[in-house]
């Protein structure tokens, strides 16, 4: 009988001092913070993830709004637990996750996953504030500030001047003073091409609307140069300003090739000179030869 009491008692003191590690463990235990988004819009679901792999292990989310998700824990073939939240109001958030285990034992509070919530009441993808600085309805996902390359930010500054507006309406790599004093237009894209001549960049500009390329400009010494039309997808460039052809622009194939001068024809004028001179040389024997020129000789008696 004696045997069997210090048997249980060992095993009490046994699970005690297990409980005991346990909690001193989970008590220092630090998780990771949750995985999900870090920004939305306000009354939008949001969901957000932890890894685990214990399904003895619980798990509760704060959202950082003064309110708390119930302890959840994953099955045994579930490697991960996901929960869902909304925030009604726009505002910076720091939710955070903790863990309890099978002895009701909970860990220290994981590091905050910051959440920027902003409103949108209409869903057009421009934040109430931002719509009431441009004076557009919140509530009307058609009427929203302009922005002609869609990259988030509105062509012109906003009316409470909080906002500057965009330096580049059509994303084409020149600001919009720049195509306003080359003569293009900042809201069309394609009238400006990127291009690479020897290593340096320049830009190809349209600067009538003709949709032909007029002006090459660098950027980098804030120069422009001319363009010539040649024919179709052809165009000559002057690089270096000395007003001679440097080279050819193929828009068809995005080439360039040194200038070579050619006539309208496309025949290049060192071989037009050649063809002139033997014609000259061939016209000439062909008059001796029918007696139209005579070519005489000067006899002298010694």
């Amino acid at each position: 009988m004696l045997f069997i009491f210090c048997l249980s008692l060992e095993i009490i003191c046994i699970h005690y001092n297990q409980s005991l590690l346990a909690s001193a463990e989970n008590s220092s235990y630090i998780p990771a913070a949750p995985s999900g988004p870090e920004q939305g819009y306000s009354n939008t679901e949001y969901t957000f993830i932890i890894q685990t792999t214990n399904p003895e292990n619980y798990w509760r989310f704060d959202w950082g709004e003064g309110t708390m998700s119930t302890w959840v824990n994953i099955s045994n073939l579930e490697s991960y637990i996901s929960c869902t939240h909304i925030w009604n109001s726009s505002g910076t958030y720091q939710m955070r996750i903790q863990q309890k285990n099978k002895y009701s034992e909970t860990s220290i509070w994981s590091p905050p996953l910051t959440v920027i919530i902003v409103s949108d009441l209409d869903k057009d993808g421009w934040t109430d504030e931002m719509e009431q600085s441009y004076n557009t309805n919140i509530s009307d996902p058609q009427d929203r500030p302009l922005d002609t390359d869609n990259d988030g930010i509105p062509d012109n500054a906003s009316a409470d001047a909080k906002y500057l507006g965009d330096l580049d309406d059509d994303n084409d790599g020149l600001s919009d003073e720049k195509e306003i004093n080359l003569g293009s237009n900042q809201k069309k894209s394609s009238d400006v091409l990127f291009v690479t001549i020897e290593e340096t960049m320049y830009y190809l500009v349209d600067t009538d609307a003709n949709d032909q390329w007029d002006v090459l400009y660098n950027l980098i010494t804030d120069s422009s140069t001319r363009v010539k039309s040649s024919e179709i997808n052809v165009f000559f460039l002057d690089v270096n300003g000395d007003a001679q052809w440097d080279y050819t622009y193929y828009s068809s194939t995005q080439t360039f090739i040194k200038y070579e001068e050619k006539t309208s024809d496309g025949i290049p004028l060192p071989v037009i000179i050649l063809s002139i001179i033997l014609l000259v040389i061939l016209i000439i024997l062909v008059l001796i030869k029918t007696g139209v020129i005579y070519i005489y000789e000067e006899y002298t008696m010694e």
